[in-house]
């Protein structure tokens, strides 16, 4: 089971009982889960617990310092989990640029990155309501994002196509506002 798994059966699990933050709360927690000891300013699980008191810009800039520190080379596996506790965080603070940020990351250590990565920094960014508007960036980058799990994992056509038919639904949702509010204007 992926950690990216385990967050998903957290999430459905708080879906019943909770708004859909408490899911990405879990999510940055599961993901940022680990241990660097490069001082206790430094550290994963500093992160960690700015992120679970909702400090993400300072749990950023925690991951930020612990990715400064390590080598990805020497270091692979910390090194993927500072970034991926990174992603879960801008997941809570910018989804858009979490889906940049994870895109990077899944270029630079495709190993690392499995489908249901995709999938999962995909819903976070089509559940915000900036996706469900219609708008431009956030469109992009969901389309972004299934064009990477699309080359990445061409086998996973199922995905790709739920995928697709959100970023369709999206786009249509907003030319149909857009004609409802012209209609509005002429009355």
């Amino acid at each position: 089971m992926t950690r990216i798994d385990h967050a998903r059966r957290v999430e459905s699990a708080r879906a019943r009982r909770g708004p859909r933050w408490a899911w990405a709360a879990s999510f940055a927690l599961v993901l940022g889960a680990g241990a660097c000891t490069d001082g206790p300013r430094h550290t994963l699980d500093h992160g960690r617990e700015l992120a679970a008191r909702g400090d993400h810009a300072g749990a950023i800039a925690v991951y930020d310092r612990v990715l400064a520190g390590l080598d990805a080379a020497t270091e692979p596996e910390r090194y993927e989990e500072a970034l991926f506790a990174k992603v879960a965080s801008l997941v809570l603070s910018d989804p858009i640029a979490s889906a940049v940020e994870f895109l990077a990351l899944a270029e630079e250590h495709a190993s690392a990155v499995e489908p249901t990565d995709f999938a999962c920094v995909f819903d976070l960014l089509a559940a915000t309501e900036s996706f469900e508007s219609g708008d431009d960036a956030s469109l992009d980058a969901g389309d972004k994002v299934l064009r990477a799990l699309e080359a990445a994992h061409p086998d996973r056509t199922r995905e790709c196509a739920a995928m697709r038919e959100r970023l369709v639904d999206a786009v249509v949702a907003r030319e149909i506002d857009a004609k409802e509010l012209e209609l509005l204007r002429h009355m």
